[in-house]
Parts: structure tokens; sequence; C-alpha cells
């Protein structure tokens, strides 16, 4: 079994470990809610080969793009939603040369999720839309009633309004 996968960044080859369990399971999560949510009009594809550049080749943990789009080497057209998860070895990557190269692509909405934290964070158009917590039952106690009523317990999408992701359910078993 082969424990590393290799990206192309910027015509260079890097070795990356496979992701560690908690990493697939998030991963898996929003892969099962997105494709029950919206088989009918997308298509959810976990790791593509994704070729943002004649010299960048990413394989991000999640995309979500029209049918068309996919060729039988990978995607070479922006999809409308990129899903990266961080850890502490991508984490710079994904927030700095990926997250620039994507939108330089063309990539619509960008999901930058921190599986140790529960923190997900919403960014179009290279900015900052929304971020959303997970807020578990222990901290939930500890708040105050006003603290309380500002808890989003969804993520929500600009570019895909009807989008129905609980935190709860993306976290599952995670936090």
């Amino acid at each position: 079994m082969n424990d590393y996968y290799a990206e192309t960044i910027n015509g260079l080859i890097f070795e990356m470990s496979r992701p560690k369990t908690v990493h697939i399971r998030v991963a898996g999560n929003i892969h099962g809610h997105l494709f029950n949510q919206f088989r009918n009009e997308y298509v959810i594809i976990q790791e593509p080969n994704l070729y943002v550049s004649d010299k960048d080749v990413f394989h991000p943990d999640l995309v979500i793009c029209r049918e068309e789009i996919i060729e039988s080497d990978g995607i070479h057209q922006p999809p409308e939603l990129v899903v990266e998860i961080t850890s502490s070895s991508t984490r710079d990557n994904d927030r700095g040369y990926k997250f620039n190269k994507y939108f330089d692509f063309g990539v619509l909405e960008y999901w930058l999720i921190e599986p140790d934290s529960g923190v997900v964070d919403v960014y179009v158009d290279r900015k900052l839309w929304k971020w959303f917590s997970y807020v578990t039952g222990e901290d939930y106690k500890l708040m105050y009633d006003e603290q309380k009523k500002q808890i989003k317990t969804h993520v929500e999408s600009k570019i895909f309004p009807s989008l129905d992701l609980k935190l709860e359910d993306l976290f599952y078993k995670v936090l």
C-alpha cells in the first residue's frame, strides 16, 4: 500500500503523506451530504487531478463541478467549489499558494476546513465570505445567552444557497 501521493506545485513534484483518519472522516462526511443533495445537478469528486495551470496539478480533498468538465485524466476547467481539509503539513500551502492558484484558475468558492478546531472558512473572490465554528456540548454550556444566539449550526454557501450541511454532520465522529 502506498502511503504517499504527489502534487505538482509550481512545476515541482511534492510527495505528501496520505491523510490521517480524522481528515478522511471529514471528507467522507462532506461527500455523503453533498452527494445526496446535489447528485442530480453536479458531480462531487474526492481527490481529483485538478490541472490549475501548466505547472500545477493539485488533488483537492473534494470538488463540486459539472459533468461536462470532467476528462479521463482529471479536470482541466474550474470547478464551482473546491474543499481543502487542512493539516499541519498542508495548512500554509492550502492558505497560500494553492489559495491564489484556485482563484486565478476561476474557482468560484473555496472552503478551508480545520478538523482539529471545527472551523470552516468559506472564501468567495479571494475574500473571507463567512466562517463557521462547531461548538460542542461542553463549550456551549459555558457560553452566555447572547453568544448562543450568534451560533451558526449550518455551513452556508454563496454559490449554493440551498446547501443544507450541518456542522454537527460535517464533524460527525471527529470532534
